[in-house]
């Protein structure tokens, strides 16, 4: 509602404003739209935190990446990225998670990106008891001591330099509570970064 009013106002009555007041009205339409962001951000979260009643079924996710990129192709595409992934398996899980996983990873990785242009590299490899998919990029890096911090909700590290709402790693961190496993991420500044999950096989229950 705060956004349709601005938006009327800026249509209907414009005109009438100086500069400064155009600067206020610009103010509540651009703080509404980030609180629009924020809202469907925690409604994510809180679904993805808390919902149990998706089946478990055999997920391919070299699909679930590409459903993923679909969903961002616009960000992509604006920002030349490049998105590399092998031929990823098919493993018992919750579709939703492990699109929702590939889609904030990827978004990360395109949002804190380097002066070159954002180059993501997707791989998985089979481990013991399950698989470990690593998402790699050539961003700006993480300094060693925020590395756990980052994925608490609300944790940002640029402040408004880089957009987000600070949640998006924390969905990611839900989403693999919920599947049983564990994420963490391994990144020198100015190196790139390389986040990590690891999904038992026998995580569902």
């Amino acid at each position: 509602m705060v956004l349709t009013y601005a938006q009327w106002v800026a249509k209907t009555a414009a005109p009438k404003l100086d500069h400064q007041e155009l600067e206020m009205l610009n103010c509540v339409r651009e703080n509404g739209a980030r609180l629009q962001t924020l809202l469907a951000a925690l409604r994510q979260y809180i679904y993805i935190s808390e919902s149990g009643d998706e089946q478990w079924k055999a997920v391919d996710c070299s699909a679930a990446v590409r459903t993923a990129m679909s969903n961002l192709e616009g960000l992509i595409s604006d920002s030349g990225a490049s998105v590399i992934f092998d031929s990823l398996p098919t493993i018992q899980s919750i579709e939703i998670l492990i699109v929702q996983l590939f889609q904030n990873l990827i978004s990360n990785a395109v949002k804190y990106r380097s002066a070159e242009p954002p180059r993501i590299r997707i791989s998985a490899e089979a481990r013991e008891n399950g698989w470990e998919f690593s998402i790699e990029d050539n961003g700006v890096g993480i300094e060693p001591e925020y590395l756990q911090y980052i994925f608490g909700v609300f944790k940002r590290l640029h402040g408004r330099q880089y957009s987000g709402t600070g949640i998006g790693l924390a969905i990611c961190k839900s989403a693999v509570d919920r599947l049983g496993g564990s994420i963490w991420v391994e990144s020198r500044p100015g190196h790139g970064s390389v986040f990590r999950f690891a999904i038992p096989e026998n995580s569902a229950k």
